[in-house]
């Protein structure tokens, strides 16, 4: 298996401190994002063997990473795992449960039985997945959507694991209104840990709508040459997007909703080295640097 030496890499390499407990930066370790898209693609629409595929590959990918916390001597609290997945219906699932969902209920009985998936593991799966695990997927539904399509059945079928929504962003709705009310489910649904705002820049290497996304976007501003693995690409200045469904500056719309100011957008990409130097000063004077 290439998890478990990949993974003790990351502990061996900044995700462990000297003492060998985990960085407090470290909560959330995702083992997968979308697997119901890629172990195989076809594991929510194609039937039960992929489905089995898919779990068998992310209940022996956790028991290979618990397999790399032991042998790099983890100690103190450990970190939580989670496998994000997309918010897609699942044909190949039980459909007693709606998008994500049937996903989530599909890894529990893995977890919980891997042996009915062909693998048997090294470690106590089962016993990390009921102490250590976290569930979370992605979704561009508005928050209004949330509670009927998933909290209300999440909460009756997992009432003691947390949840969060890994990549969030519902693009054709007022990005505000939509923010203030998925705070407020979130406050209201205990086990909703919250969301990751999706996302920061306009992602230029796909097409279509899923470029609609991105705070920022590239100016045409360029501001150096970056030498990256013996070839060239230009650092762009960022501006900020505008929302496609009202147009409305997204980065402000996002920074009022956490109760922030935003910033000013004119002098976003104003050269002045003098303004960095005082920003860095202050931040060593407050202890944020070292």
């Amino acid at each position: 298996s290439q998890i478990k030496p990949l993974y003790l890499q990351n502990l061996q390499k900044g995700f462990l401190k000297p003492d060998g407990s985990y960085h407090p930066a470290l909560k959330y370790f995702n083992i997968l994002n979308e697997p119901d898209l890629k172990m195989p693609s076809t594991a929510a629409i194609g039937g039960p063997d992929g489905l089995a595929q898919m779990s068998r590959t992310l209940v022996s990918a956790f028991d290979a990473m618990l397999d790399a916390e032991k042998e790099a001597g983890v100690v103190g609290p450990k970190i939580n795992f989670t496998a994000t997945f997309s918010f897609a219906m699942c044909l190949s699932c039980s459909r007693e449960y709606g998008p994500a969902l049937a996903q989530m209920v599909q890894l529990d009985d893995a977890m919980r039985h891997p042996e009915k998936y062909g693998y048997e593991p090294v470690n106590n799966v089962t016993e990390a997945y009921l102490t250590r695990f976290t569930h979370s997927f992605n979704t561009a539904n508005p928050a209004s959507d949330l509670k009927s399509m998933f909290f209300d059945g999440y909460v009756a079928k997992f009432p003691q694991m947390p949840v969060y929504i890994a990549e969030y962003h519902s693009v054709h709705v007022d990005q505000s209104s939509d923010l203030e009310a998925i705070f407020a489910l979130a406050e209201e649904t205990p086990l909703f840990l919250g969301i990751s705002y999706f996302e920061y820049q306009v992602a230029y290497w796909k097409a279509g709508t899923e470029r609609e996304f991105g705070l920022f976007g590239f100016s045409d501003q360029v501001l150096m040459p970056l030498d990256y693995f013996n070839k060239t690409f230009n650092v762009h200045c960022l501006v900020p997007q505008l929302s496609p469904y009202n147009g409305a500056n997204m980065p402000q719309a996002l920074a009022r909703a956490y109760g922030g100011t935003g910033f000013e957008d004119a002098i976003l990409c104003t050269v002045n080295p003098a303004a960095i130097s005082s920003w860095a000063g202050n931040l060593r004077g407050s202890s944020a640097l070292p």
